[in-house]
């Protein structure tokens, strides 16, 4: 201060200052924000953080069915040939590669491809829909969709492509084993 005038620094006009008290703001936001999560963490007490993110919770019905199945089991049921797998990628995915024989059914394009593969759901095998991916919900919306149509027996395996494959277990398609 200069005989009682504000003097400015060159180069910080009142836009470069509020730009810079924003970033400290949003800076400051966030440090709090991490701070009492670890806090909260911390505390014998703390609170719960609201939902169940966890792939059994969001593979689970609204009337507390869980849709989830281990590979292990997905494999006994194709072992013992008690299942139906369905594949719930689109037809070029599954044209790549997909759990030997399974039938496609892309979830996408479900009224297109239902009639086709409808005699092959029908009867007592466990329909298991899969798809590939930690965040693919194609196999979900597909076994959503055959649950609505009375299918009894639908389940998920989820990231089923991957799981499987890694597995070394049988499969079709361009990447057949």
């Amino acid at each position: 201060m200069k005989d009682g005038l504000i003097t400015k620094h060159p180069g910080t006009g009142d836009g470069v200052q509020a730009l810079h008290m924003m970033r400290q703001a949003l800076f400051l936001i966030c440090v709090s924000t991490i701070l009492a999560f670890g806090a909260n963490l911390l505390r014998p007490d703390g609170l719960e953080l609201p939902g169940d993110w966890s792939v059994a919770a969001r593979l689970t019905t609204p009337e507390g069915e869980s849709l989830l199945i281990s590979l292990k089991d997905a494999r006994h049921l194709f072992e013992s040939g008690h299942a139906v797998f369905l594949d719930a990628r689109p037809p070029g995915d599954f044209d790549e590669g997909h759990i030997q024989d399974a039938v496609c059914l892309p979830v996408q394009e479900f009224d297109a491809y239902f009639a086709d593969v409808m005699d092959v759901l029908e009867g007592d095998k466990v329909l298991i829909t899969y798809c590939d991916g930690d965040a693919c919900r194609l196999s979900k919306d597909l076994a959503n969709l055959l649950q609505e149509m009375d299918y009894p027996k639908v389940k998920v395996l989820h990231n089923g492509w991957t799981m499987w494959k890694d597995a070394g277990l049988p499969t079709g398609g361009a990447g057949a084993s």
